[in-house]
């Protein structure tokens, strides 16, 4: 019994016995992270130009290239160039230069935060053989896919990303089943592309919503803020759109015209859409176009308003596909009918500075200084009807020019 007694250390003792062993504990640990962060300064590069571009070739037949990578693991800031991506003789994909710099808030906000990334040209190029088939769906097919990834789920990664920025980009789609003779109509292409994005979050905390703000080819700003969820697809929100040069609408959505448009555009609205596997919705309400400097051209001919407001602007859609129930002979059954609805809520027109002629007359065939309506314009879509029940005009002036022949000529 002495013998233990006296094995004891004094009460003293064990306390600086403790502290000792804690401060080797904290000092063991803080040397493992340290050299785990020292070690991934050379890991996370390797990562990225050898063992990705190993991994992506044996599981995929694709071929990744990175000419140069770097990571500082303390100010965690990663710097890539010269990706590229390719099936073959085909570019995927392509960047001249990736800055990714994180932040240490992920570890408080738990989720993946990061203040700053920057792609300088990034081009994403997509093409569709003659049976329709489109590589990039080939190339994600080919991915392996794991059970987790395959479960649906309605959550949404956390993330907070500042001060996106994208540089010089592009997109393009190549289509063979087009038919066209010149490879260059067969493309559609939006470039340059060029966007700031301030902020997006899907945190909690952000009252639910998840917020963008964004610049396109510095001049287009999109701001966004709503909710996005799964099972089914479903998203609804308040979108706002200002300086959106309307010559560039038929480019980007890749659509000839046969008229030249010219001007600035901007809409406000609140919207909500769904997607299932037998239906679609859409609809957006409470909303304001306004266009400034609005020009239309066809020829000679060339139509000019100041600035033109449509408001309110409500408009809903749904397509429902109906369930046809099986036969009872066990045939097939035959195709589901699909039925769509539309609706236009009425809204008002106010229009100022319109004007109407034909660029070889020396007058303008109809000059309007306002044109307004007091009573909402309706629009049936089923009976295919407009109803104007009162508009105003002010300072209105019109020119009738008669051609060679003798008729009256109109502008379009």
């Amino acid at each position: 019994m002495s013998t233990e007694t006296a094995a004891l250390p004094k009460s003293g003792a064990r306390g600086r016995y403790w502290k000792h062993r804690l401060f080797l504990l904290f000092a063991v640990s803080a040397l493992v992270s340290l050299a785990a962060l020292g070690s991934s300064a050379w890991l996370v590069p390797y990562a990225i130009a050898t063992y990705a571009p190993k991994w992506l070739k044996e599981t995929t037949g694709r071929e990744l290239t990175v000419a140069d990578a770097s990571f500082n693991p303390f100010s965690l800031k990663l710097d890539v160039s010269g990706v590229a991506l390719k099936d073959g003789a085909r570019v995927l994909a392509a960047l001249d230069s990736l800055r990714l710099e994180g932040s240490w808030k992920s570890l408080a906000n738990a989720a993946w935060t990061v203040n700053r990334i920057t792609l300088n040209n990034p081009q994403v190029n997509a093409h569709a053989d003659s049976s329709g088939s489109l590589d990039w769906a080939r190339f994600l097919d080919a991915l392996p896919k794991s059970e987790r990834s395959e479960a649906r789920s309605d959550s949404v990664p956390r993330i907070v990303l500042t001060n996106v920025e994208v540089r010089g980009g592009a997109l393009r789609l190549t289509d063979e089943r087009v038919g066209m003779s010149s490879a260059g109509q067969k493309r559609a292409e939006i470039a340059p592309l060029t966007f700031k994005l301030d902020r997006l979050s899907t945190l909690p905390r952000d009252r639910g919503d998840y917020a963008l703000d964004a610049t396109l080819n510095d001049q287009t700003r999109i701001q966004w803020k709503g909710r996005i969820g799964a099972n089914p697809i479903e998203s609804a929100g308040d979108v706002s759109i200002t300086n959106l040069p309307l010559n560039k609408l038929s480019s980007l959505a890749n659509v000839s015209l046969p008229i030249d448009l010219a001007g600035t555009a901007a809409l406000q609205a609140n919207y909500s859409a769904a997607i299932g596997t037998d239906f679609q919705a859409f609809g957006i309400g409470g909303g304001s176009l306004r266009v400034d400097k609005l020009t239309v051209v066809r020829g000679d001919d060339e139509a000019a308003v100041g600035s033109l407001v449509l408001a309110p602007i409500s408009v809903s859609f749904a397509r429902i596909e109906a369930a046809t129930p099986a036969r009872s002979d066990g045939r097939a059954a035959a195709a589901s009918a699909a039925q769509t609805v539309y609706a236009i809520e009425p809204f008002t027109v106010n229009a100022t500075q319109a004007k109407l002629s034909r660029r070889d007359a020396a007058l303008p065939s109809l000059e309007l200084g306002k044109l307004s309506n007091s009573l909402p314009i309706e629009i049936d879509v089923v009976q295919r009807k407009i109803n104007i029940p009162k508009i105003t005009s002010e300072g209105l002036s019109a020119n009738f020019y008669r051609a060679n022949g003798g008729e009256v000529v109109f502008p379009f």
